[in-house]
């Protein structure tokens, strides 16, 4: 299984997630060991993603 670690700077506060690949440009992404959601990405536009169950 495909997996890498995000970190995102908001405010003066980093943040860690784990991503980890589902296969067919879909991923979860995990803080710690809670489930944030799941991210579909176009394979053929990068600037283009889609949320399945979360807000982006």
């Amino acid at each position: 299984m495909e997996q890498f670690k995000l970190q995102v700077a908001m405010e003066g506060q980093g943040y860690f997630f784990d991503i980890y690949s589902l296969g067919n440009n879909k991923y979860d992404i995990y803080k710690e060991t809670e489930k944030v959601g799941t991210i579909l990405l176009d394979g053929r536009d990068h600037e283009h993603c889609e949320s399945v169950d979360c807000q982006i």
